[in-house]
């Protein structure tokens, strides 16, 4: 038995469809059949919230047992089998302290791979959906996974975040974080998409041009449906509550991309010029950086504050 396919779904931005992401994935990963395990890994718990996991005294959740891994050097995780079939570690809150906590753990980037190595074996495949920062939280996730996602919301700042995001991947290599692990990208998804706007159109084309010197970006476009809230509002992935759904099908097809594997670029290659992000929020927006008359740099002071 091999051991699972580990993946992230991450952007430093909220809002990009991330969450979302990982539970329609998730969900097209088991209709087709694999035993998938789905991890909140953001202390606003908002995956966890759709699957009807609320925090709750004395439930485990995944900050929970990182905590008592760093106290204890050993741990129980809690494992929720849903109706679903998906398996799923919820998160809680209290994973705003977890950046604070690690910084008195020794190889504190490992942590999280820790955690899940015991479990990788149960799976074919483990989603991790990512909290909205780049921090050392996010630094423990990309050490536990194989490869991951981008999500890049067709504005502006979602098209950026994804350029900086890719910046701050590029900044961990050199540092030599990725030395002794091959993390890949498997591609830029383009989320929340709406075809028949034309700055939609002209945005997905900034994302593919700009970006997709630097990642894959999937085929497969997620479009903007009233279906996706209405199924969050029952608590249900896409599928599971319109199996016909556009959604649905996107999902899906988004699922056969990812196993087929062909868009997998290492973040060993990676070659992002400075300051990346800036220039495509002015690539995507008519935004130019603030200047006075005559080219000069706007005026600024300082102003002390003594407390």
């Amino acid at each position: 038995m091999s051991d699972a396919r580990t993946m992230f779904v991450g952007s430093g931005k909220g809002g990009t469809g991330k969450t979302t992401t990982a539970q329609n994935l998730a969900s097209a990963f088991v209709a087709a059949g694999y035993r998938v395990l789905g991890v909140d890994g953001d202390g606003q718990a908002s995956w966890s919230h759709l699957n009807g996991l609320f925090p709750r005294q004395g439930r485990p959740n995944i900050y929970s047992a990182l905590k008592q891994l760093i106290e204890q050097y050993e741990t129980k995780v809690g494992i929720y089998h849903l109706p679903s079939g998906l398996d799923f570690i919820p998160s809680s809150s209290g994973l705003h302290k977890i950046v604070s906590d690690l910084a008195s753990v020794e190889r504190s980037e490992y942590l999280l791979q820790q955690l899940l190595t015991p479990l990788k074996g149960r799976y074919d495949l483990i989603i991790i959906d990512c909290p909205p920062a780049l921090n050392a939280w996010t630094n423990n996730i990309f050490m536990a996974c194989d490869d991951g996602i981008i999500t890049i919301q067709l504005e502006p700042l979602g098209i950026a975040s994804a350029g900086e995001t890719l910046e701050y991947l590029q900044g961990l290599r050199k540092r030599g974080l990725f030395m002794h692990h091959d993390l890949k990208l498997s591609g830029g998804l383009i989320t929340m998409m709406d075809s028949r706007t034309a700055i939609h159109r002209n945005l997905a084309e900034v994302a593919q041009e700009q970006l997709g010197q630097h990642m894959s970006i999937f085929s497969t476009r997620i479009e903007r449906t009233i279906q996706f809230p209405e199924a969050q509002y029952f608590g249900l992935p896409i599928d599971l509550y319109n199996k016909d759904s556009k959604g649905t099908a996107a999902y899906a097809a988004l699922a056969e991309e990812v196993l087929a594997g062909t868009s997998l670029r290492s973040v060993s290659g990676l070659q992002v010029p400075a300051r990346f992000a800036d220039s495509l929020l002015q690539a995507a927006s008519s935004i130019e950086e603030q200047a006075g008359e005559n080219g000069t740099e706007v005026t600024w002071e300082e102003i002390d504050v003594v407390i």
